[in-house]
């Protein structure tokens, strides 16, 4: 039994399909941000030249269309507000999937209980409260997903496991699970920083070097000082809007904190012991995220 096997299907309705709409808002909001600088660029490059009298027309076009289309990505960031769907959406499907590894587990407040209903009407009642805190996004939650079961015949079979199963799967498909993916996530997440890092230098350098080849050259019909101080602001707006040094040190903390716990499993005998175990193990995680949505509402 301990081979179960939990997958994203598994989860309660309410996850998945706050999951799929943090999918969704989140590759928006990035493309839009991402046409948005690319335009920019794009619209500074176009006058780098000067161009003969009867092309400067077109040109002066060109660079009007390119500029109008870098505003109506602004402004459609503006009205969707895809950033607050996303890690509102984010914030839901976090707390669901924390409320349900403690139903699976028995951990509080869905100990043991002869009564399994009651422990099924707990689980549902706290389901409603996660939703009521983010009511603002819960329409993004299509209707189709609404009508799958919150709790699923996966879970219902891993919490009438013995407590030496559901630990034994906690751990590996939980506990271990964050683990790799907080540590993975970290490592991408400095390599990433140090990488925009390097091409904001490159396009200073670039735009300083640009400059002085206008004061040694000062007919020359090309000036690239604009483009290259637009790329330069770009890739630090783009660094801004994913947070990779941040990132990078929560995920390593969660992972570490994450490790300090998992020393404890070999000594958890009773059904308390789980369940202070996985209530340590799930505010590490919660306490990652909650800074996480803090950070996205700091900056939005």
């Amino acid at each position: 039994m301990e081979n179960i096997k939990i997958a994203d299907a598994d989860f309660p309705a309410s996850y998945i399909a706050a999951d799929k709409a943090a999918i969704n808002a989140q590759g928006k909001y990035l493309r839009v941000i991402r046409a948005d600088l690319f335009l920019l660029i794009i619209g500074a490059l176009v006058l780098v030249y000067v161009y003969p009298a009867g092309i400067n027309r077109y040109i002066a076009i060109i660079s009007t269309l390119l500029f109008a289309g870098s505003l109506a990505a602004t402004l459609i960031l503006q009205k969707n507000r895809y950033e607050k769907t996303w890690y509102g959406a984010r914030a839901i499907a976090e707390s669901v999937k924390t409320l349900t590894w403690k139903y699976m587990t028995c951990a509080e407040p869905f100990m043991l209980d002869t009564d399994i209903n009651r422990v099924n009407d707990a689980f549902i009642g706290e389901l409603n409260n996660i939703l009521g805190k983010r009511d603002e996004i819960v329409w993004a939650i299509t209707e189709e997903s609404r009508l799958a079961p919150q709790i699923s015949e996966k879970m219902k079979t891993v919490r009438a496991l013995n407590s030496e199963q559901r630990k034994n799967i906690y751990i590996e498909q939980r506990i271990n699970d964050q683990r790799v993916w907080y540590r993975d996530k970290s490592i991408y997440n400095r390599k990433a920083e140090s990488r925009w890092y390097g091409w904001v230098i490159f396009s200073q350098l670039l735009a300083f070097a640009a400059s002085i080849s206008i004061i040694a050259f000062p007919s020359s019909p090309v000036n690239l000082t604009g483009v290259f101080a637009a790329m330069a602001a770009a890739f630090l707006a783009w660094m801004q809007t994913r947070q990779h040094q941040e990132l990078a040190q929560s995920y390593s903390i969660a992972a570490y904190e994450l490790d300090m716990i998992a020393e404890k499993a070999d000594r958890i005998l009773t059904e308390d012991e789980l369940s202070e175990f996985v209530s340590d193990a799930e505010n590490a995680v919660s306490r990652e995220h909650t800074l996480w949505v803090a950070r996205r509402d700091k900056i939005t």
